[in-house]
């Protein structure tokens, strides 16, 4: 892998996905259901369209998205899902979600969903896992 700091396995993650904007992409696909450029762009980050577009293709040329036009809408429309690598990141975007909800009292997590993140992070990780399966 071109960049490649080391052989830890730490690095190795964030070599592919350790920037500021990449685990944001993954979630919004992942875990909250957006497919489209535009869905993922309205996110509250405010990803500029440069770095989405560079992102999503960062995530594609490791094989950790899919890209599929869509017909019928105006102009060229593209649907970007999560393959199975990058389904196996989920556990690792709950695991950070869990530890916000942990650390930070001013993340947004519902009182239902701290509660699922204390008692049934198991269940969560396999519904998302699921549900982005599912939509390949």
């Amino acid at each position: 892998m071109p960049g490649k700091r080391s052989d830890c396995p730490v690095a190795h993650v964030l070599d592919l996905v350790g920037d500021r904007w990449t685990l944001l992409v993954i979630r919004d696909i992942g875990v909250l259901g957006k497919h489209s450029f535009g869905d993922i762009a309205a996110s509250p980050e405010k990803i500029p369209p440069a770095t989405l577009s560079a992102r999503l293709d960062l995530l594609l040329s490791n094989e950790l998205l899919t890209k599929t036009e869509v017909s019928g809408g105006p102009g060229r429309q593209y649907r970007y899902a999560l393959t199975e690598r990058g389904v196996d990141l989920l556990p690792v975007l709950v695991t950070m979600m869990q530890w916000s909800a942990r650390h930070d009292p001013d993340t947004i997590i519902s009182r239902g969903m701290r509660k699922r993140l204390k008692e049934d992070i198991t269940g969560i990780i396999d519904g998302l896992r699921e549900t982005a399966l599912r939509e390949q």
